[in-house]
């Protein structure tokens, strides 16, 4: 491993909350259902508790997912979009944020792939050489990133999904179609979904939407739950040799 490499792992470690870029969202093959994936009969509206809790727990369960949208880090607003997998073996994360810079990270087959913007690269302290990758990705063992280890579906739901406050939860159960889906809304005491809410597929359980609390600030739309998400190293013209 060369020295060069290891001086981006500062760099890198700065993906760890949540990440995205100004490139378009993550793209991956629509794909099907991962095989072996839980299904489950559809749950009514009449019991808040067990909806939270099934949709929790499949969040949980999940082999793979995606989600975009809006949370509060390092004291700012930032837009995130990730597709992945719940053990991180295949990760396509990005984060934008006007004053952290914009980064994508992209994790696959044992190496990790870097890109980001001039803002992001100049807040850190890595070798000169990166700054001439001129928007392509710069390669990095895995090895050296071990912040891998929070870039997992299962992470992100432990810091979104999981969060929901269940000792907060309003006995009240809404309905609304949220990109395209029939769902059921869950929400705090307040009955308001912007103090928190849940929104859960009336028809699979699977979440949908997140809107944080005070405490976890944000909103992530979920999607691709299950799905062969087809996350591919980049092309090799769009990689920079650092040696």
């Amino acid at each position: 491993m060369s020295r060069t490499a290891t001086g981006l792992l500062a760099a890198v470690l700065l993906v760890g909350g949540c990440t995205s870029s100004g490139d378009p969202a993550p793209t991956g093959s629509a794909g099907a259902r991962v095989p072996g994936a839980a299904t489950t009969a559809a749950l009514d509206g009449t019991d808040a508790a067990a909806l939270l809790s099934r949709a929790t727990a499949q969040a949980k369960a999940a082999r793979s997912g995606a989600f975009a949208g809006t949370i509060r880090d390092q004291g700012e607003q930032a837009t995130v979009a990730f597709l992945g997998t719940s053990d991180g073996s295949s990760v396509d994360v990005r984060k934008a944020a006007a004053k952290a810079g914009t980064v994508r990270l992209i994790s696959v087959d044992g190496t990790v792939y870097v890109k980001a913007d001039d803002t992001f690269w100049s807040s850190q302290n890595v070798p000169f050489i990166v700054s001439l990758a001129g928007g392509k990705f710069i390669k990095v063992p895995a090895g050296v990133v071990p912040v891998l280890g929070e870039l997992t579906l299962a992470s992100f739901v432990d810091r979104s999904i999981a969060t929901f406050p269940a000792t907060d939860l309003s006995d009240t159960v809404g309905e609304e179609t949220v990109n395209t889906i029939p769902s059921w809304v869950l929400t705090t005491t307040s009955g308001e979904p912007k103090d928190g809410a849940l929104y859960v597929s009336k028809e699979t359980s699977e979440v949908i939407r997140w809107i944080g609390t005070s405490a976890h600030p944000g909103q992530l739309d979920f999607s691709r739950w299950n799905v062969d998400l087809g996350i591919a190293p980049p092309p090799g013209d769009q990689v920079f040799s650092i040696g």
